[in-house]
């Protein structure tokens, strides 16, 4: 094995003593990428965001019209006829 073929590790080596050794070094790049990765996810958080807050309501009443959304409210005059018409039924 010749010289030339272990200057790849070598640099490398020397990258990660740089850095404060192997281990230190890998979390360096790990967290390199993964900012990266969230910086290239900005503007599509930003442009969804957006795009909710401009249609959302719209969204929101088609879904209580098509999708039949139960109200709070209504369940709770659901409970109180139920319960009311069980009394009713063990009184008899």
């Amino acid at each position: 094995m010749a010289y030339k073929d272990l200057k790849p590790y070598n640099d490398l080596a020397i990258k990660a003593s740089q850095n404060g050794g192997p281990e230190k070094y890998i979390k360096t790049i790990r967290m390199d990428g993964f900012q990266k990765g969230i910086l290239a996810m900005l503007p599509v958080c930003f442009a969804t965001s957006a795009l909710m807050y401009k249609i959302g309501p719209q969204i929101k009443q088609f879904c209580k019209e098509k999708l039949h959304f139960v109200d709070r409210t209504d369940v709770k005059i659901a409970e109180e006829e139920l319960i009311d018409g069980m009394k009713q039924a063990d009184e008899r």
